[in-house]
């Protein structure tokens, strides 16, 4: 137990109390995008849209990249699909914002509408006593 130091309340206090106004900024920061989001439906819309269209865009890059380092495996054309797959439909979402989200929209209420009609129907089904 030589090497070990010890910690002393004063030092953790001195840190806590330095990132505590990091923190609290952060947190006014993301107060003020919530309610900018709130406010302006439409942009924070097409904005997530625009973030999600580079994140698959950047996924199918990643993707691709790794499927090439991969080319000797037996995966290799499983990957390099779902990478041309991400690149097309981070393609798509870039470019058509509005469109990508009344899609995602969609396929949200499809969702949620399947769901809620094999729960009632397996509540029907299966009784308890």
């Amino acid at each position: 137990m030589a090497g070990r130091r010890t910690v002393r309340p004063k030092d953790e206090t001195a840190k806590l109390s330095r990132s505590f106004g990091r923190l609290a900024a952060l947190g006014v920061v993301l107060v003020l995008a919530g309610l900018v989001g709130l406010v302006y439906t439409g942009v924070a819309t097409l904005t997530s849209m625009l973030l999600f269209g580079w994140l698959l865009l950047i996924g199918g890059a990643v993707g691709l990249l790794h499927a090439v380092q991969a080319r000797d495996s037996k995966f290799f054309w499983l990957g390099a699909v779902v990478a041309a797959l991400n690149l097309a439909a981070g393609v798509v979402v870039i470019s058509k914002p509005e469109a990508a989200a009344e899609a995602l929209t969609m396929f949200a209420a499809l969702l949620f509408l399947t769901g809620g009609v094999f729960r009632l129907a397996g509540s029907l089904v299966v009784r308890g006593p």
